[in-house]
């Protein structure tokens, strides 16, 4: 790679030491090399399907939460980033090719249920959801780049609502409503993204 790109090893070495920090490739040492190999990580569909499951539990639990102290919490700056998330999926299905890229959808995606996990403060929750990060910000990217794959326009808008949803029932201080609203949310992710993953994969051949 530094080779490639004309440069020495070192910031080739930095870069990829960066990029297993943040969970997006995996080092491997085999027992009878000194040296490591990287791969880029992956999530097999069980895997996929697993974490979804955790995500379920634990940011459940935190919309529930958020909309019981909904009095006490920044429910304007959650607003806004469920604006954007709204915004940016809308403009994709309008036009892909003026829209905020994946790793932008991303970013504000992860951003608000970081924001809701933290808003409970509840130091387990928030531990149980800050293992998953590197993983996170992983899927994150990956599945808007699986989800805009998607054939039907309308998922796209749909989804992209799923965050609005979510704050008008922690605004209006219904916890159960906000529950069911994150976890109809994850469920619709995880269906989405596995579909759509599997179209990616062989359009990908």
């Amino acid at each position: 790679m530094a080779e490639q790109m004309g440069v020495s090893t070192s910031p080739v070495t930095r870069a990829v030491e960066r990029l297993e920090e943040n969970g997006l490739v995996t080092a491997v040492r085999s027992s009878d090399s000194k040296y490591r190999s990287y791969f880029v990580f992956d999530l097999s569909s069980e895997s996929l399907e697993d974490l979804f499951v955790a995500r379920r539990a634990i940011e459940g639990e935190a919309a529930f939460l958020c909309a019981q102290k909904r009095t006490l919490i920044d429910l304007p700056r959650l607003q806004k980033l469920a604006d954007q998330f709204q915004s940016a999926w809308q403009d994709f299905a309008k036009d892909l090719d003026t829209a905020p890229t994946a790793s932008e959808r991303a970013k504000i995606d992860l951003e608000f249920h970081h924001q809701l996990v933290l808003t409970t403060e509840n130091e387990y929750l928030i531990d149980m959801f800050e293992t998953l990060q590197g993983t996170l910000h992983y899927l994150s990217i990956r599945s808007c780049e699986f989800v805009a794959t998607e054939q039907k326009k309308d998922n796209l808008i749909v989804m992209g609502s799923q965050h609005v949803a979510i704050c008008s029932a922690i605004g209006l201080g219904l916890p159960e409503l906000a529950r069911s609203a994150m976890e109809r949310h994850i469920d619709f992710c995880c269906s989405r993204c596995l579909i759509n993953r599997t179209f990616h994969a062989a359009g990908s051949r």
